[in-house]
């Protein structure tokens, strides 16, 4: 499978948001876990599939080879529980959830702003300069 650059910096970024989302001022997650622990591998798990589940709604590529170095932790996880992917699969639709709906959320005012810039008129308007005085009361 060909994965590009882009493919692989975005699947990274998106990796990255998951993690980003587990705030307790935004889905509440424990995080405090040290590298290499079992709480650790749990949190990389949910932030991997979260990663897969954004980039196929946003049609982003994926990368799985960026994060391999993770799968040894994960297969232990879930070697010791095996419904761990299940909650990790919960929390990994709610990161996705929770990312995608920031966009929705900024969506509107970011359009009302695309709007309002574009029936600004320009310093020129349909081959007709613009009066001096019109453009300074703009500022």
């Amino acid at each position: 499978m060909h994965v590009s650059r882009t493919d692989a910096y975005y699947s990274t970024a998106l990796h990255e948001l998951g993690h980003w989302t587990g705030a307790s001022s935004r889905l509440n997650r424990d995080l405090a876990h040290p590298f290499g622990s079992e709480g650790y591998a749990k949190e990389e798990l949910r932030a991997e599939i979260a990663s897969l589940m954004i980039g196929d709604q946003l049609g982003i590529g994926h990368d799985p080879g960026q994060h391999g170095a993770y799968v040894k932790s994960w297969v232990k996880v879930l070697r010791e529980d095996p419904k761990e992917i299940l909650r990790a699969a919960r929390d990994a639709d709610k990161i996705a959830h929770y990312v995608l709906e920031l966009d929705k959320e900024r969506a509107p005012a970011a359009k009302e702003a695309q709007v309002v810039e574009a029936q600004r008129p320009g310093p020129v308007q349909q081959g007709v300069a613009r009066p001096r005085a019109a453009a300074g009361r703009e500022r």
